[in-house]
């Protein structure tokens, strides 16, 4: 399932997808509720990720892209904690 969240992740990075955003959200709360070690892991590969697409790959001085990019990056996070919230 932590492959099928990269995977996802990297599609909606490159595609700018809103669905793509929603999919990997789901993916994630899914690796969440299995376990939160899983979530950990797979979470830290998606950050630096995300990093490196955004300063070693699209190499772009444009701040505006650039916050479009993390915007698309911080999306699914966003979506995990408000569907992990439940038990809160």
């Amino acid at each position: 399932m932590a492959v099928l969240s990269i995977w996802l992740f990297v599609k909606c990075l490159e595609e700018k997808s809103i669905p793509l955003i929603v999919l990997t959200g789901l993916t994630l709360f899914i690796i969440g509720s299995y376990d939160l070690r899983f979530l950990y892991i797979t979470m830290f590969i998606l950050f630096f990720y995300s990093l490196y697409i955004i300063f070693i790959i699209d190499r772009i001085k444009d701040y505006k892209y650039i916050f479009k990019t993390f915007i698309y990056a911080i999306l699914p996070i966003i979506i995990l904690g408000l569907l992990m919230s439940y038990w809160i």
